[in-house]
């Protein structure tokens, strides 16, 4: 790194420095710890060093030009994320004399009028005063990521207006040790509490509510939200993600959110003394839901109870996969005409599950996309024979496959044939064969627009002597290159043997 203010050198290396602004200022953005997130960076350095040395620091300490440029950039300042640690307390005064001031007030000054997005971690011991040296920024503040402990948040609350604030994300996290230290009455998370943090603010459109407990089990007797008493309205909000331990707790939450059109639930559970659903057949109608994002669910309680009728995404991940019956009675109870299928399978079906795909597909005939996640190779074949149909997907256009093993795998097992059992595994490839195939030729003679299918582990070497035997010899990647001929756009790859890592392809 050149010192600062330095002249750029001449020559061709010096080509990078006559880029037009506008290119420069993309990968200026670029540079920054999360250019996704509203451009946010690192406040202080790792050692807090107030003269900081990370983006977009560095890059206006390079030559003048640079400096220039960053210095003519308000959005590359506006997104700073910092912890406060109680040890000494973060100020913004911009009418200080320059020479005093702190980073925050450099940094945010040079943001100009753009509206800013904070990111703020309260990871200290003592709890007074965290947030008032912040109390003049609040005005310009657009989104608010906030955690800590809930006694930590809590002891904010009240006396800060945002008047434009538009995205609050707030996260309480404790380990076991900490939740041991904290008094009875600081166990019981009330999001009220957490969440009167603010006095007043513009209405909502995204909101975010994270429960970070490690080991602790918090059961719904433990979590409490009223949304008749939060400080804003929620009659805008079309993003809401919840990760908040009881979903039971959140359900009044979700039924005031009527422009609600992406859901993201993740890592969610019950207590195993709560019953897993109201009983009375209590549905939770979200008229505007879209999109919703099922990650590691571990209760069924909250997704049995949605009525989605304008439903068009469904993404269900993780180490369990949603249950059928929870699958069908979404579709069923919200009659809508799903788009995009995005689901993983770690796991073989249960025996009984097939009834109950038989009363799904139909209502999946309207999937452009289809996204299968498939653990071992042990998994393809029950898990495909579930979905193949014919003309299961008329309209599909997009069909994706992603399968947690190599592809030797799937084509043969040397256990399997040391055993004498070489058919263990062959109802893989011919299941693979046959679902792909099924999806391929539609009814009306058209095929498959596109397929993708990855094997996210490495092969054996291939040699002429030993097995593997020679992949070009077997159905499935003889299929693919006949598809391929047959006007479909077939992506076939395989992560790599090789220490460099990425993908190879197959066909």
């Amino acid at each position: 790194m050149a010192s600062s203010h330095s002249h750029p050198s001449h020559g061709p290396s010096s080509r990078v420095y006559d880029l037009p602004t506008e290119i420069l200022c993309e990968i200026f953005f670029y540079c920054l710890d999360s250019p996704d997130n509203a451009g946010s960076y690192d406040l202080f350095t790792r050692n807090r060093a107030c003269d900081g040395r990370t983006s977009p620091w560095d890059l206006t300490a390079v030559c003048r030009s640079w400096r220039q440029v960053g210095l003519d950039m308000p959005r590359l300042w506006c997104a700073p994320t910092f912890d406060i640690t109680g040890e000494e307390e973060i100020q913004f005064h911009s009418d200080w004399p320059q020479e005093e001031w702190n980073c925050l007030t450099t940094a945010l000054t040079r943001a100009r009028n753009e509206l800013i997005t904070l990111d703020i971690n309260l990871n200290g011991q003592h709890t007074y005063h965290w947030l008032s040296g912040l109390e003049n920024v609040f005005p310009r503040v657009e989104t608010l990521y906030l955690s800590g402990l809930p006694v930590r948040v809590m002891h904010n609350a009240g006396g800060h207006r945002f008047p434009r604030l538009r995205k609050l994300g707030l996260s309480v996290k404790f380990d076991h040790a900490e939740f041991e230290r904290l008094h009875p009455d600081d166990a019981l998370l009330d999001w009220n509490s957490v969440l009167s943090i603010i006095e007043s603010s513009a209405p909502l459109h995204e909101l975010t509510l994270a429960l970070n407990i490690e080991d602790v089990i918090l059961s719904i007797e433990n979590i409490s939200l009223n949304p008749s008493e939060l400080p804003f309205t929620l009659e805008e909000l079309t993003t809401l993600t919840l990760s908040t331990g009881s979903l039971i707790a959140m359900v009044p939450l979700l039924r005031t959110c009527p422009s609600l059109s992406t859901l993201t639930i993740r890592s969610a559970y019950m207590d195993s003394r709560i019953v897993m659903a109201p009983s009375g057949g209590i549905t939770v109608a979200l008229p505007s839901l879209q999109s919703l994002t099922l990650s590691n669910v571990f209760t069924t309680s909250v997704p049995s109870l949605l009525k989605c009728p304008q439903l068009r995404q469904l993404t269900a991940t993780g180490h369990r996969p949603l249950s059928p019956v929870i699958l069908r009675g979404i579709l069923s109870r919200s009659h809508c005409a799903l788009q995009t299928l995005d689901m993983e399978f770690r796991r073989a079906p249960l025996p009984d599950s097939e009834a109950i795909w038989r009363d799904i597909l139909p209502l999946l005939s309207q999937l452009n996309t289809l996204t299968l996640r498939l653990g071992h190779a042990g998994v393809v074949a029950s898990t495909l024979l579930l979905f193949t149909q014919p003309n299961a997907f008329p309209v599909l256009s997009s069909l994706v496959v992603r399968i947690g093993d190599s592809l030797d795998d799937v084509l043969f097992d040397e256990i399997a044939q040391s055993m004498e059992n070489s058919e263990r595994y062959q109802p893989a490839e011919a299941a693979l064969v046959h679902f792909l195939d099924a999806c391929v030729h539609k009814a009306d003679g058209g095929v498959l627009p596109s397929l993708d299918v990855c094997f996210l582990h490495a092969s054996y070497p291939h040699t002429d002597a030993g097995m593997p035997v020679h992949q070009q010899e077997f159905q499935l990647l003889a299929q693919m290159r006949r598809w391929k001929a047959e006007g479909v756009q077939v992506i076939a790859s395989q992560r790599c043997k090789s220490a460099e890592g990425g993908y190879e392809t197959l066909v």
